[in-house]
């Protein structure tokens, strides 16, 4: 079965591709540069085009016909509404794809539509406005850290929130929902270190209010396989930041605290056998390392 992964230039995509490849699935790593780590560490690699192009997704699908694609596990925050949008009708012409529901997808990936889903579930959240009314001044559609700014000047707020800003211990939720959205895994992670945006040290813990709000969020919006929750820990309370309904490269550290969720989803869950998660090994660290690809390119003379 071939199943076509995103951003393989990602310095994190190694650990999907590896996951899916110690199942015996065929990766396909895809992403809009010639060449890249992941295209090496894959079974095949297939350059896609660029969000500008206007005839981006009719080229996709072109793509997934030719090199009979079965999966699609979309990783790339700018794609995930494209995709869900698109999940019946690319299910008609016979692919799946590990997604949520577009609803979802829509709620989750707008940080104002994510602070409203929160107060309805009520779960701890900061203080958020569309106005100027906190220092802290994000993008309301984004990833990491890019595009935020803490400031007491006027700033346009077009395509912006405003955020109170909380201190503490800043926790990512690594959760597996089945198909019809009850959770399976809720593993908690302390991000000790991060560089771009990205998890290099982090250390599984128990918490019990972060399972039970993550079960309240999930008994009203419908998740569907991998999604990471972000959050805030201040002594006993917790904040509520965003939700990524997606896979992530830190899950890694989810999977080794449990098992491989890949292989849980493919030969289990898509086929509605009964499942029985095991013991998560919490106090589990991660510490990652930056780690060589070689290959050889013709025509190097300059």
């Amino acid at each position: 079965m071939k199943v076509l992964t995103e951003a393989s230039g990602s310095l994190v995509s190694a650990s999907i591709i590896k996951t899916l490849k110690d199942i015996g699935i065929d990766v396909i790593a895809s992403d809009i540069t010639e060449f890249n780590a992941g295209a090496k560490l894959a079974d095949d690699y297939i350059i896609l085009p660029r969000i500008s192009d206007e005839l981006m997704w009719e080229k996709i699908i072109k793509i997934l016909i030719n090199e009979n694609i079965k999966w699609i596990i979309p990783s790339l925050d700018e794609m995930l509404i494209g995709w869900s949008e698109r999940a019946e009708d690319l299910r008609l012409q016979g692919f799946d794809i590990l997604i949520s529901p577009h609803e979802t997808i829509q709620l989750f990936t707008d940080k104002w539509f994510t602070y409203n889903a929160f107060i309805d579930a009520d779960l701890p959240t900061p203080k958020t406005s569309l106005e100027k009314k906190y220092s802290m001044v994000k993008p309301r559609c984004g990833r990491g850290s890019k595009g935020i700014e803490v400031t007491d000047k006027k700033v346009s707020m077009k395509g912006k929130i405003s955020q109170e800003i909380i201190n503490g211990t800043e926790v990512t939720v690594d959760c597996l929902f089945d198909k019809n959205g009850s959770p399976i895994y809720i593993i908690p992670r302390i991000r000790l270190k991060v560089i771009d945006g990205k998890s290099i040290s982090a250390l599984t813990i128990r918490n019990k209010k972060i399972d039970s709000n993550i079960k309240k969020l999930s008994s009203k919006f419908h998740f569907i396989g991998p999604v990471n929750i972000q959050c805030f820990m201040d002594n006993d309370k917790l904040y509520f930041i965003e939700v990524n309904p997606r896979v992530g490269g830190g899950m890694v550290l989810g999977w080794e605290a449990s098992e491989n969720w890949f292989d849980l989803w493919f030969n289990k869950i898509i086929h509605g056998k009964s499942i029985q998660p095991k013991p998560v090994k919490y106090g589990l660290r991660m510490d990652r390392y930056y780690s060589e690809i070689f290959s050889e390119v013709q025509n190097a003379n300059i």
